[in-house]
This record gives structure tokens, C-alpha cells and sequence, in this order.
């Protein structure tokens, strides 16, 4: 132990205490300000809160005296530290201004006590605490002070620390070991203080080693203890393999998995327990080569006699170039493979039924599209054959009695009104067969596009057709309605949704394949959503590119479509010229089945009207569809034929207007208005009838309908009621 005598101190000194215990430095320093205090020194204490905590009882009598000043130390020397390093003009300035005004209270002798450089010390700023320790020494020379300094000694529990601890001793004058530590020296020689705290820190410093590699040693102890119990209890297969290939452990996973005890497996070839010998030979081989293992498929047999599929992951463990035992494991994949060739062998049979409904429909679109051609030919046919004909007779005979009826004015005004009217009546009737048929495609398909592009012109649509001169090409008659048809849906396609007033036509040979485009500059759709024509069919009926891709794969060819938002829409139909015959699906009747019923034909696009269309006569239903399809917001969805088709195609599709004939085969117009509104009240019914509309508005709107037009005025009036309905 060392002398803690009262004494007087007559010059500056700088002390530094080592302490192993807050309570043996509390003790010195209550001591050391008692004895300040007691003769007539100022005494400055800069502490930590623990420390200043831990005096208070002792030296709370003395704190009312102007000659005791406290502060906080971490306070004190965030003043004059500098981006991590004590700025000396700071300090001067700071503990000057400090100094000085504790000795103008007292006998001008003033006792420090500081902790701002073991603050530094533990906050790891070493270099940072010797120049602190420097700048108190610099500091002497202007102030007359005894500075004592304190560092826990368990603070240099390294040897890392001997050296910083040997200079944190060389600027002090006086430097004290910690409490109850005595070191015998060798021989009979005494060691001075200082070489006693270095001994002392050293015998820290090797305690702290000898911890420090305990706790080392514990911790490997306990990871190898954690590693063992991981592979031992780990719930995949892990077994070790020599150099000679003989087991030498597995894991309770793998024993469970095969079966076998470990005397039954251990010390066994590997060889003896794989199905496949060219696999384990493969394996070894591999892995002598010092190459990794992954997913390496084999099969294992079980002591019971199964197999196991497994999969394999393996690297070898080589010290200093000597192979010393595989790392090896095994994962059962026995259940996967026989659920994979399960799942495999009912996507097969899945796919061969999708493949035979997919040809199965593809035939279909393909017969009802001829179908619609065969009908639209027929129809134009007996208006050509009839009605026109008829009309013409009809004029001739106005002409005849036109001329002899020339004394009589009156009769001449009106036989020339009727006239008017019936030469009106023939240009509608060859408009029409136009329409449903034109006889321009008797010429070709080059001369139909290029009629077509002026056709579109009452749609404000300008098409431009690209088509070489003298093109000759070899296609059926039924391909060159088709595929009329699908460039009319397509640039119909283009009035509607592509927000422009220009499109073009491209038709071109290249070797064996047909070339037929439609382009426009158009709005585009996004990519994401419609990127290419192998979407799912609800993403192409919006714009009735289904119908078109199945009817051009059944003729053998297909159809291409890209779309890019804001940069325009490419849409390609590519036939082989080597014509592909398509089936002609018959109805148990024996008669080419035309259909009564379409299905979905475009989900509901911006500020289109979808419209269902029912009517029992074909001529009249086509003529409606005729009406409606001129404007370009009217989209017709589906058709029935009668109330029970009408029944189920607002069940299914759910459009905004039915249009209801009331006259039909097996349900009514009114019992089938009064079904389909029970259930969509927001359908909108509107009737059709040769009857005056006194006889049957009153019942149909009784049964839900919103109004009711006669057929002789639906030309004129249909499309303005369902805007008037709509509103």
C-alpha cells in the first residue's frame, strides 16, 4: 500500500492514479478535495456523473464554499475538442478562464481533479488523451495548479495498451498504482512507482489475454459441440466417404432414410448402396478431380430393397493436397419425381385435349366465317336475282305510264316522285349488295382492298394500299373472302379505337408466304397488356383479333399483331400460298350450320354501346346489325334467334341494350324483356314489332322495356332511341 499523508503542495505537479475500484478512487479523491479545502486552496473538479454522484455525501458540507467548483467533464470537453482531437487555443481559453477564477477565491493555490483524458482513453482516442495530458503539462507554465488524474487500470487490458500506458506515465510527475497491488520485485531491489503501474498493467494485460482466449476456447468448445449436433440431428442426409470410397459416418437422416443401423452402413463402399454403378464410379471420379457436386441425380438402395431418387451435393475436404473425406448430401426426391412424372403425364393429357378443342374450335371459326360469307353472298345474290330486278321492272313500268300520262300533269309529278324514290331504292339495293358481297372480289383480291380503302372514306378513315401491279395470286375464293373480311374488321379496328384518320394497306408475295398488313400511326395499346397475339382470348376480344388469328390458323397461316402506346398498331395476316382446305362443319340437319348465335365479340371498350341483338329472321337481323354497325359506338356483342337464346346471352354477356323482337319461337319478347331486367335491372329493353305500338308498348313496358320502335321506322329511329334510353 501507498501513503495517502495530508500534504501541502508548494509547486505544480501533474499525479496520475490507477484505481481497480470506484470505491478506492471516491475514497482518495474525497480525501484529496478535504485536504485542499482545509488549507485554503481552491479546489476544481471536472468529473463523470457516477463519480460526482458518488462524492456528494462525502463532500456535500463543503459544496456551498466559492472555493469548491464542479463540472461535468464530457461538458467541459466538448469546448475545445475539434473534429476528435483537443484544439489547444480552445483550451487555454476554457480551463484558463477556469483556473483563474478558482484562484482569485482562495490562496491562489488551486487542486484539479480531471477525467476528460480517461473519457478520451475509453472512447478508444488514445493519441487524442496524450495530447491532452500534453496540453495540461503546457498549461503549468501559466497557472499555478496541482492536476490529478484517474484511469481505471482494467482499461489497459491489452497488450496493445502497454506502450500508450508507458507515455500516459511519462507526462506525469507522479504516478500511483492502483490499490492493493503489490509485485514482488526480483532479487531484493525495489521498483519505483511507475515500474509497478507497468507491471501492473501487464499483469491486466495478460489477465485480459487469458480471459479473452477462455472465453475463445468456450466458444469453440461450444461451436464444435452446436456443428456435431447440427449434422448429426439435421433432417437432411449428410454422410463423409474416404479416399478408398468407404462410409466412414452418416447422420440419423441418412441411416433413417435408407434404413440401415451405422454398424450396417459404416465402413461399407458407397458402391454397395447406389443402383447405378456408372454413377457412383462417376461421382468418385468427379469428386477426385476436385470438382463440386450439385444436384448430381442418383438413386440409393434401401435396405428393404426400395429405391430412392435422390439428389447429390458434394465437394471433397483436401489438406495440403491430400484428399481426406467427402462432404456429402443427400436429398430425397423420391416423392417430388413420382408427383413431376404424375403432373407431366396429366399436362400430356391435358395439352392433347386442349391441341383437340383447339383444333375443334379453330374449325369452327373457320366454317362459321365462310358461313358469314356464304350467307352474305347468298343474300346479295337474291337481292341482285329479285328485289333489284323487280325494282328495275317497276321503273320501266313509271316509265311507260309516265309517257302516257303526259296530258296529265299531276300524274306525271307523282309518277316522277315515285321514280326518284325507286332509283333511290335500286342504288341502296346495290350499296348493299356491296356490302354483304362485294362483286369486285370476283376480279381478285388486290382490286377488293383497293375498293375497300375508298369504302372507308365515309368513315373519314384515308387508306393508302401499297400493292405491286400485275401481283398474281393463287388463292381460293374462300381465302379471298376471308381475308377481305379480316382487313374490313381491322381497319374497322382502326375508326374505332386508334383516334386517327389515316391507315395503310400493304399486300406482297415473299416466296411461298402472302403478306397482308394493316398499319396505322395511331394510339397504340400498352405492350403489357396486349404485347403479342399469343394472349389469352379475353385480351384479344376487345378488339376482335380472336376470330381472326383462329380463322387465319385455320387456313394454315397466322396472324401477328404489335401495338406500342402511342406509336401506332402493325397487324399481319401471313397465309402459304399452297392453299390449305378447311372443313365444313355441318348441323344434324345435313345442311351447312350458318349459326343463329355469336359468341363474345369484344369486352366493353371507352364510350362503346354493346348491344345484343335478337331477332327470328336472319334477313331482318342481318339488316338491324346493318343499321347498327354505322355508328361507330355501337358495338353488337351476340345475336339470338329467340327468347331463350336471349335469355342466356344477357346471363352470359350482360351487354347495355337488348334488342328485343316481340314476335318469336318458343319464348316471347315480353316474358324474355321481363327475365332478363328481374335480373339486370340496368339492361336496357328495347322492343320490335310489326304491330302499331298501341297494341304492345304498354305490355312490354310493363315487363321492364324502356321503349319500343316499329320495324318499318327502325332505320330512322333505332340508334336515336338508344341514345334517348341510354340518357
Amino acid at each position: 500500500m501507498y501513503s495517502t499523508s495530508p500534504h501541502i503542495i508548494t509547486e505544480n505537479h501533474h499525479e496520475v492514479q490507477f484505481y481497480d475500484h470506484d470505491s478506492f478512487l471516491i475514497e482518495k479523491l474525497g480525501r484529496h478535495v478535504e485536504e485542499g479545502l482545509a488549507l485554503g486552496e481552491s479546489v476544481l473538479l471536472l468529473t463523470t456523473p457516477l463519480h460526482r454522484e458518488s462524492l456528494l455525501p462525502r463532500l456535500n458540507g463543503h459544496r456551498a464554499m466559492d472555493r469548491y467548483m464542479e463540472f461535468d467533464a464530457s461538458d467541459t470537453l466538448s469546448q475545445f475538442m475539434v473534429n476528435g482531437w483537443p484544439d489547444s487555443e480552445k483550451f487555454h481559453a476554457v480551463i484558463g478562464q477556469l483556473l483563474r477564477q478558482a484562484s482569485e477565491k482562495g490562496n491562489g493555490r488551486v487542486r484539479v481533479f480531471g477525467e476528460m483524458v480517461a473519457i478520451l482513453w475509453e472512447r478508444d482516442q488514445a493519441e487524442a488523451a496524450l495530447q491532452l495530458e500534453s496540453l495540461w503539462n503546457q498549461l503549468a507554465a501559466h497557472h499555478t495548479f496541482s492536476l490529478l488524474c484517474a484511469y481505471p487500470i482494467r482499461g489497459f487490458s491489452s497488450h496493445t495498451h502497454t506502450q500508450a500506458f508507458q507515455k500516459i506515465c511519462s507526462t506525469h510527475s507522479v504516478v500511483k498504482p492502483a490499490e492493493n497491488s503489490v509485485v514482488p520485485a526480483p532479487g531484493d531491489h525495489a521498483h519505483d512507482a511507475t515500474t509497478l503501474a507497468t507491471l501492473q498493467q501487464k499483469s491486466v494485460a495478460l489477465e485480459g489475454e487469458v480471459a479473452r482466449r477462455k472465453e475463445l476456447q468456450h466458444a469453440l468448445l461450444q461451436r464444435d459441440e452446436e456443428l456435431a449436433d447440427f449434422l448429426e440431428n439435421a433432417v437432411e442426409c449428410v454422410h463423409q466417404v474416404g479416399k478408398d470410397g468407404k462410409i466412414l459416418w452418416a447422420n440419423k437422416a441418412e441411416l433413417a432414410l435408407l434404413g440401415y443401423e451405422a454398424h450396417e452402413y459404416f465402413g461399407h463402399s458407397i458402391s454397395e448402396f447406389h443402383v447405378n454403378q456408372p454413377v457412383i464410379d462417376d461421382i468418385l471420379q468427379r469428386l477426385l478431380r476436385g470438382e463440386t457436386l450439385r444436384d448430381y441425380p442418383s438413386q440409393l438402395r434401401c435396405k428393404d430393397g426400395s429405391v430412392r431418387d435422390v439428389l447429390i451435393h458434394s465437394n471433397v475436404r483436401w489438406e495440403s493436397g491430400t484428399f481426406r473425406y467427402t462432404r456429402c448430401f443427400t436429398r430425397d426426391i423420391t416423392e417430388r419425381k413420382r408427383v413431376e412424372q404424375e403432373l407431366d403425364q396429366r399436362v400430356e393429357e391435358r395439352t392433347r385435349d386442349l391441341v383437340e378443342s383447339q383444333q375443334k374450335l379453330r374449325a369452327l371459326a373457320s366454317d362459321l366465317s365462310l358461313a358469314e360469307c356464304r350467307v352474305r353472298k347468298k343474300i346479295a345474290t337474291e337481292l341482285h336475282d329479285y328485289l333489284a330486278q323487280m325494282l328495275i321492272v317497276t321503273r320501266l313500268k313509271l316509265g311507260q305510264a309516265t309517257q302516257e300520262a303526259e296530258a296529265h300533269t299531276k300524274i306525271q309529278q307523282t309518277l316522277k316522285e315515285a321514280d326518284d324514290v325507286l332509283n333511290e331504292s335500286i342504288l341502296y339495293t346495290r350499296s348493299l349488295m356491296a356490302d354483304l358481297n362485294p362483286p369486285i372480289l370476283e376480279f381478285g383480291l388486290p382490286m377488293g382492298l383497293r375498293w375497300l380503302a375508298e369504302k372507308f372514306l365515309t368513315h373519314k378513315l384515308i387508306v393508302e394500299t401499297h400493292i405491286p401491279d400485275g401481283i398474281d395470286l393463287k388463292i381460293s375464293e374462300n381465302q379471298v373472302g376471308l381475308l377481305f373480311q379480316s382487313v374490313r374488321e381491322l381497319l374497322m379496328n382502326v375508326v374505332k379505337h386508334a383516334q386517327t384518320d389515316h391507315a395503310e394497306i400493304f399486300l406482297r408475295l415473299h416466296e411461298d408466304l402472302l403478306h397482308l398488313e394493316v398499319v396505322d400511326g395511331g394510339k397504340g395499346c400498352d405492350p403489357a397488356a396486349l404485347s403479342t397475339i399469343k394472349l389469352p382470348p379475353h385480351n384479344l376480344e376487345k378488339f376482335g383479333l380472336f376470330s381472326i388469328r383462329e380463322r387465319m390458323e385455320a387456313l394454315g397461316g397466322r396472324f401477328e399483331f404489335h401495338s406500342s402506346l402511342n406509336h401506332g398498331t402493325r397487324a399481319s395476316l401471313l397465309l402459304p400460298l399452297d392453299p390449305v382446305p378447311v372443313p365444313e362443319t355441318r348441323s344434324s340437319y345435313g345442311h351447312p350450320s350458318i349459326g343463329t348465335t355469336t359468341g363474345v365479340i369484344s369486352t366493353k371498350g371507352v364510350g362503346l354501346v354493346r348491344v345484343l341483338l335478337v331477332e327470328d329472321h336472319a334477313m331482318v337481323r342481318e339488316g338491324l346489325r346493318g343499321v347498327l354497325e354505322t355508328y361507330p359506338d355501337i358495338q353488337i356483342v351476340a345475336e339470338a334467334a329467340n327468347g331463350e337464346e336471349a335469355v342466356a346471352q344477357a346471363v352470359q354477356l350482360e351487354p347495355d341494350v337488348v334488342i328485343m323482337d316481340i314476335n318469336m319461337p318458343k319464348l316471347d319478347g315480353i316474358e324474355a324483356t321481363r327475365r332478363i331486367t328481374a335480373r339486370f335491372p340496368k339492361i336496357i329493353v328495347i322492343g320490335l314489332s310489326v304491330h302499331q305500338a298501341s297494341q304492345v308498348e304498354p305490355a312490354l313496358l310493363e315487363a321492364g322495356g324502356r321503349a319500343y320502335v316499329t320495324k318499318e321506322s327502325a332505320a330512322e329511329s333505332l340508334y336515336q332511341a338508344i341514345q334517348t334510353a341510354l340518357r
